[in-house]
């Protein structure tokens, strides 16, 4: 016997519809504020290029200069896992994405934040392969802050976009 109960999920639909619940991402919802509007500084280096490349892919290029966000990336190394000999296994590499939004021609900040977040990646291959993994766990940090960055900037949007 199934303990799902689908009068719930209809009632439950339904009190969300009346507490004005209303999807960020869909068509007229927050993100449409600023879906496509805001423009990143230039990349000043890998890690930037790829927070960029991800934050576009998922926002849409800037086709104008309504906002202009500006984005500073940190991360570090920190060993994660150390075997018998002393010798460190696994790394942890530790981001931070420090961000701003200002209107275009302005300096007055609408709107920032700072995100962080972890990836990891082992070291027990070769130096091929230990170069490889932490390349990949970097890319991939990169994605999981431009995705925190763009989730609260969507979240908070009603607030300070036009």
């Amino acid at each position: 016997m199934s303990s799902f109960n689908r009068r719930f999920l209809i009632l439950a639909a339904g009190a969300l519809a009346g507490c004005g619940f209303e999807p960020a991402l869909a068509p007229g919802g927050a993100g449409d504020a600023i879906r496509g509007k805001i423009r990143i500084d230039d990349p000043t280096d890998r890690n930037t290029f790829l927070f960029i490349k991800r934050f576009e892919e998922r926002n849409g290029t800037s086709s104008g200069d309504d906002y202009v966000m500006r984005v500073t990336i940190r991360t570090r190394d920190e060993g994660g896992a150390i075997n018998q000999a002393q010798e460190t296994t696994r790394f942890n590499v530790i981001g931070t994405a420090t961000f701003s939004v200002s209107a275009s021609g302005s300096e007055r900040v609408l709107t920032k934040g700072t995100v962080e977040s972890f990836t990891s990646y082992s070291a027990t291959g070769t130096t091929v392969s230990t170069m490889t993994t932490e390349r990949d766990a970097k890319e991939r940090l990169m994605i999981i802050l431009a995705d925190q960055v763009l989730a609260r900037l969507t979240a908070t949007s009603r607030t300070w976009a036009r």
